[in-house]
């Protein structure tokens, strides 16, 4: 009875924490990430140089992939829970230098507090936080987590739109920084007190704690950081071009806004499968699937020209970008478990800021140089590349042992 007793108290604790952190990465995504999508145009408006605040949140990610593998250290030796609150903090602040932006200096200053909340607030810290708290079951944590938060644009994106026509963008980043500061990061400290951990994969290897060697190991961990990587710069690509490129493939602006807003609904819906599913099929499967989605969305992506085409695209490239997510997440944890786990994850999350930091730039110059259907290629031909990765991991794989439980 005791027994069954403290099992249904362990699971409500499991639960509830991977779900306090789901609202807590839905406020950190709708006050950190996407209010540039709305604001930017007011901010313009009132004499702030567009193409400063592109390079803004350019140099916030290459700062925050610079500093990843500290905080991922950092999560492993200290505490993840305290962490977050930290970077929630720094995002706070960057918020309400945001809100008095007005010359280059306070923008520099917001793009280094940015990058560290970027560092240590999204979804790497978040996974490698919550695995902390239950390392057995981290799986299952990690897809509740991204099932919450996946509704961070549909709720964060209307609400930053009525906000900034009530109160003026300098209050939206000002109250956003209120719920960063106020509420947000005490929220943080409340979370279950995490196991301790301070194993490094570099230590766990060498102890022989995983009868593969260094090698092995080392190769592994390249190719996640290369397929993560391509994923995140042809995503970014895409969230920042897609409206855009469904405009010149000849779709009117609502057609081409309402095919978009199918991006998130797909999103929930394959993390919802995966929830579902997620007993029957392992990380590697769902990381195949989710991969391959892609270059059949940029397929359909090349040849639209109507309605259904691009909706045909938009569920596609929601259905990978949200299965990817969980993979991101679920695949290192299967693979390596969950000692050293922080510091795995901020090592891979580094290159993936950095990759996203030059999405803006890249993508830009590659359209004007070379047109939409080249540039499409290329990425079409980059996540095929991330694919043949992925299987040339999962065949290097002697015998796939899942270290989650």
């Amino acid at each position: 009875m005791a027994d069954s007793l403290d099992a249904a108290t362990s699971r409500r604790t499991f639960v509830a924490a991977a779900m306090a952190i789901g609202c807590l990465q839905t406020m950190a995504y709708g006050t950190l990430y996407y209010p540039f999508a709305v604001l930017k145009q007011p901010m313009a408006d009132s004499g702030i140089d567009s193409r400063l605040l592109l390079a803004a949140v350019s140099g916030a990610f290459l700062v925050g992939g610079l500093l990843a593998p500290f905080v991922g250290r950092t999560i492993d030796r200290w505490d993840g829970r305290k962490v977050m609150a930290l970077g929630t903090i720094s995002g706070g602040l960057a918020c309400a230098v945001m809100g008095f932006t007005e010359n280059i200096a306070l923008l520099l200053l917001a793009v280094v507090l940015l990058g560290s909340a970027f560092a240590s607030t999204l979804y790497d810290s978040a996974f490698s936080t919550i695995v902390r708290i239950v390392p057995r079951g981290g799986r299952t944590a990690i897809t509740l987590i991204t099932l919450v938060a996946g509704f961070a644009s549909t709720i964060f994106w209307p609400l930053t739109h009525w906000l900034e026509s009530r109160v003026g963008w300098q209050s939206t980043w000002h109250v956003y920084a209120f719920l960063n500061i106020a509420i947000a990061a005490p929220a943080y400290l409340l979370l279950p007190v995490p196991t301790r951990s301070s194993v490094s994969i570099r230590d766990r290897s060498q102890r022989g704690t995983d009868a593969r060697p260094q090698s092995h190991q080392t190769r592994v961990f390249v190719l996640l950081a290369f397929v993560f990587s391509v994923n995140a710069l042809v995503a970014a690509t895409l969230s920042i071009q897609i409206i855009d490129l469904l405009q010149r493939a000849g779709l009117a602006a609502v057609t081409a806004v309402s095919a978009a807003a199918l991006i998130g609904p797909a999103q929930v819906a394959g993390r919802l499968a995966e929830f579902l599913l997620r007993r029957n099929v392992r990380p590697p499967a769902t990381a195949v699937f989710a991969l391959t989605c892609l270059p059949i969305a940029l397929i359909l992506l090349l040849v639209t020209d109507s309605y259904a085409m691009a909706a045909g695209f938009a569920l596609m490239y929601g259905l990978s970008n949200g299965l990817v997510t969980i993979v991101k997440g679920a695949l290192p944890l299967s693979l390596f478990g969950s000692d050293g786990y922080g510091t795995l994850m901020g090592r891979l999350a580094s290159p993936q800021l950095i990759a996203e930091s030059m999405a803006p730039f890249v993508s830009a110059v590659a359209i004007v140089s070379l047109g939409d259907q080249v540039s499409i290629s290329i990425l079409l031909a980059l996540a095929c590349l991330s694919v043949v990765a992925m299987l040339m991991l999962i065949a290097s794989q002697p015998s796939q042992s899942d270290h989650e439980g």
